[in-house]
């Protein structure tokens, strides 16, 4: 069972903003809600009927409130770990999770012409380098894909730390940015999230 700490209710998330919807659940920013033990924006997703599993989720919170505040901090700049479970009156109804931060977002057009706002996932550093440059997508060099594949892996170590095993990963889920900084964070709105950031980097860095 989670703590009051690990909860919030539905009706103190204040008004919400509408970003998106998928087969699980719609997502929505939260512009007013704080906490204490995360200080960056935040997002609230509701689970569609049938897509809730509250035992599961509730032992996804319950993880990162044991990690130590330096362990904590690391996970919320590697990943979206949700930070509570979202309560309904006694009914659970989503998490409220880190917001993916602009850095990671693709803001163009498609190669048809079509207005283009998408999570930089890693997949695309599969494109060719002329496809990369058509859709406007920077190009990203090997020791920026060096780094990328060392944030996931330290994202993925302190799961495995705290006997975490993620099943469900593809390309389609950790995103990068570039930039001066090289790290790495997932993304996907049902769990968690790993941020790859490709950067110059001439040593590594998380």
């Amino acid at each position: 069972m989670s703590s009051a700490a690990e909860i919030i209710q539905r009706a103190d998330l204040g008004p919400l903003e509408f970003i998106a919807e998928g087969g699980q659940g719609r997502v929505y920013r939260c512009p007013r809600v704080r906490l204490a033990d995360f200080a960056g924006p935040l997002a609230y997703k509701e689970f569609k009927a049938g897509q809730l599993k509250s035992a599961g989720l509730e032992s996804i919170i319950a993880m990162r409130s044991r990690l130590s505040d330096p362990q904590r901090r690391q996970l919320d700049a590697l990943t979206t770990w949700p930070v509570r479970l979202v309560r309904d009156g006694a009914a659970v109804v989503g998490l409220l999770m880190p917001l993916i931060p602009e850095e990671f977002v693709h803001v163009g057009r498609s190669l048809t012409g079509v207005p283009l706002r998408k999570e930089r996932e890693i997949q695309f550093l599969f494109l060719a380098a002329q496809r990369c440059d058509k859709l406007g997508y920077p190009r990203v060099n090997l020791f920026q894909r060096y780094a990328i594949c060392e944030g996931i892996a330290t994202a993925f170590a302190l799961l495995h730390e705290h006997d975490v095993v993620y099943g469900d990963f593809s390309a389609r889920m950790p995103c990068s940015r570039s930039g001066r900084d090289a790290r790495t964070r997932r993304s996907s709105w049902s769990t968690a999230t790993l941020y790859g950031c490709a950067g110059r980097c001439p040593r590594w860095r998380n």
